[in-house]
């Protein structure tokens, strides 16, 4: 199913002699057009609680049908001023002792004994769309139970202390809903038809109004219940009632009009009918349907109207979770920090990443948390401006976690006066070298060297962590445009803090992915849940077919294999002694893509072949574009994988991608460079000195050396 449907109902004054005819249209019209989950009834289902209404209004009640499972009850009630008192509803206190006005409660409650909802017996409601489960709660209040004079409404305030109580005590509810039968908030239209407009008759006392709506609403603003429904003049109206305080919540407040189209005096009429649809959309979204007279028939009487926003269930959600339970209130009020987070994939399968933080208070020691199972981390670069402080930069190195392989942490110290503070925002940014799987031979090369499942499902992913209470986060991914994915292929996973690996798909969540275009996407999550972790994930490309000059490129240095390494190894003898480095070309394997094999020699040492499937490996570093590095005494995080990269005599290894300009993500070939030795004994004495990121460069120099003299083959 597409929504959770509700049905609200109110006054329908079954009484012994009226007609049913417009009742019977009205029940065709919930069981056959609206088919409810829920139906609710907020009181008046008599007109003056005489034992044989009692009757007809429970065999009429059992007519409706409700489209679920798993409950037996076709309803759920609370009491009217007319269950409650004779005469038209009205009660006097002085002449309740008589009998006669006084409460027939006890008929009220031996006809729908398992129907009645209170605070003292909530109804709590579990039912799935298409795409999410909605969780539920119905809190009933009597306001007839206090009440002394005539067709006035009054809740004592025990009962109120215990509704905001049961709206708190089960923070796992997606929507608290409160049923009351007397009005709760002024409806203007009925003020209008009465003329209290008027100066001579706006003096009148309220003689059918709740009294303490005020300190009910109050209340139940402050336990976040979502929506009040009521019914008693017989009149349609939605209002917002708002609060000021900290961490209160805008109740939305719904009346019906009478099911019946009942009037003083009169007989049924379908043209006064009027009752409401509430719709629970898998967005979270909850949406108003109006039912009424239409054109000589029951129908929708106006277009749906949004009652609340995703953002608004998830934020009093959010609040019952984290503030409320547990019993009393936490007066922090609703988190102001927010998390955005940007992720780019190059065609190169480098992962840019950068996070923003706002209004986000800080120690003396910041960390930063990510984790790839491939790829190699660049440094930590973290920019801070603090309130009413300087901006300040930082620049770390992120090392691996104990006993976990994918994840890295990067810590930063604040000095002076910016620690312990509140930061303005904090930018932290970083890069996974050939950390990304664009296609499926990227994952292809992974397999078996993780156990990520989410790869493992063939799709890749970005993640973003609540690390604590959030106004809101972001993630946004941007992808080259020839990977990105067809927009209802991407997905939004969960995980639970206090279950780990185990991942949850929240379509609800889905539904609020914001495209532009194909190749960027973003997922907006206002109040998440904190220490949860979200996954956006998306399906993998094939594979491309291999641009034509990959072949062109393998064949012709073949041809000539010796005069190609000689125009790479020109380039590095002058800078390194050529005794202590060997070189070599590495080009696809025909059998095995992932397989870089060797078509030249230099010694018996030289590797036959260089994988691209280690995750960390130098090779897949540098096929995806980024000329390496690596000193073997000092592997870092790559000491798993590019280890067993080095022949016995080697202590500095150098890769680079022989790259034709035009050709997107693609190499023809790579060159391997080793140095027996460190790298200052191989440079030739009255040169330069040379580091690691100057011998990158010179690699990088006579991998285009090679390809320019190869190229002129073909």
């Amino acid at each position: 199913m597409s929504a959770v449907k509700i049905a609200h109902i109110s006054d329908l004054h079954f009484k012994p002699g009226k007609s049913l005819a417009v009742w019977d249209q009205v029940v065709q019209y919930l069981n056959q057009k609206v088919k409810p989950h829920l139906i609710l009834i907020t009181g008046d289902v008599t007109d003056d609680a005489k034992r044989e209404e009692f009757e007809l209004a429970s065999d009429q009640l059992k007519k409706l049908a409700r489209h679920v499972e798993g409950d037996s009850q076709l309803f759920r009630i609370v009491a009217g001023n007319h269950d409650r008192f004779a005469f038209l509803g009205n009660t006097w206190k002085w002449l309740s002792v008589f009998g006669h006005f006084r409460d027939k409660a006890g008929r009220f409650a031996a006809t729908f004994t398992d129907q009645i909802v209170s605070a003292a017996k909530p109804f709590d409601f579990e039912i799935p769309t298409s795409r999410a489960t909605w969780k539920l709660r119905i809190i009933g209040l009597d306001s007839n139970d206090a009440s002394q004079y005539f067709a006035q409404g009054f809740v004592s305030q025990p009962s109120i202390a215990q509704a905001a109580e049961a709206a708190r005590e089960r923070p796992d509810r997606d929507l608290v809903i409160a049923l009351v039968h007397h009005h709760v908030l002024p409806i203007p239209q009925l003020e209008i038809n009465r003329g209290r407009t008027n100066a001579g008759l706006k003096l009148l006392p309220n003689v059918t109004g709740l009294l303490n709506s005020g300190s009910l609403l109050s209340f139940l603003s402050a336990a976040h219940v979502d929506l009040v429904l009521h019914g008693h003049e017989h009149m349609r109206n939605q209002a917002r009632f708002g609060s000021l305080d900290d961490g209160a919540s805008n109740l939305v407040v719904i009346a019906a009009g009478s099911g019946t189209g009942a009037d003083t005096g009169k007989d049924f009429e379908l043209s006064r009918v009027h009752f409401n649809v509430i719709e629970l959309s898998d967005d979270r979204s909850v949406w108003l349907q109006e039912i009424g007279y239409n054109k000589g028939t029951l129908g929708a009487i106006n277009e749906r109207r949004q009652l609340l926003r995703p953002q608004d269930v998830r934020q009093s959600r959010f609040v019952r979770r984290n503030r409320l339970s547990g019993g009393g209130d936490d007066a922090r009020g609703f988190p102001r920090s927010r998390l955005k987070k940007l992720v780019r994939f190059h065609e190169q399968r480098d992962i840019e990443i950068t996070e923003t933080r706002t209004d986000w208070v800080v120690g003396n020691e910041w960390t930063q948390v990510t984790r790839n199972s491939s790829g190699r981390l660049s440094p930590l670069f973290v920019e801070c401006q603090w309130l009413n402080g300087p901006l300040t930069e930082y620049q770390e190195e992120f090392f691996p976690k104990l006993d976990e392989r994918d994840r890295f942490v990067g810590s930063v110290r604040f000095t002076g006066s910016g620690g312990g503070k509140k930061a303005e925002r904090i930018t932290s940014s970083w890069i996974w070298y050939a950390g990304g799987a664009l296609t499926e031979s990227d994952l292809q090369a992974m397999k078996g060297l993780q156990a990520d499942p989410i790869r493992t499902a063939g799709r890749e992913y970005a993640a973003i962590r609540a690390a604590n209470e959030l106004e809101s986060l972001s993630i946004t991914v941007q992808l080259p445009y020839k990977y990105a994915p067809a927009t209802e292929e991407v997905q939004v996973l969960a995980e639970d803090p206090t279950r780990p690996g185990e991942l949850v798909r929240l379509a609800e969540l889905e539904q609020s992915l914001d495209f532009c275009g194909r190749a960027i996407f973003e997922l907006s999550v206002p109040f998440p849940l904190p220490h949860f972790v979200y996954y956006v994930t998306w399906p993998v490309s094939a594979d491309e077919p291999p641009e034509p000059e990959c072949a062109m490129f393998s064949v012709a240095a073949r041809k000539d294999v010796v005069s190609s390494i000689a125009a790479a190894a020109a380039c590095l003898k002058q800078r390194l002694s050529h005794t202590l480095f060997r070189i070599d070309l590495y080009v696809p394997s025909a059998a095995d893509a992932q397989i870089l094999e060797g078509i030249s020699k230099a010694d018996s040492l030289s590797p036959s072949a260089i994988s691209r499937r280690p995750p960390r490996g130098l090779g897949r570093l540098a096929w995806w574009g980024t000329p390496v590095c690596a000193d073997r005494e000092d592997l870092g995080e790559l000491a798993d994988d590019a280890d067993r990269e080095f022949c016995d005599d080697e202590r500095i290894l150098a890769m680079a991608p022989v790259r034709a300009s035009g050709l997107g993500s693609s190499s023809l070939g790579l060159l391997r460079v080793g140095i027996r030795g460190t790298l200052e004994s191989a440079v030739l004495a009255g040169t330069p000195a040379l580091d690691r990121l100057g011998l990158v460069s010179l690699v990088a120099e006579a991998a285009t050396s090679l390809l320019t003299l190869t190229r002129r083959r073909y």
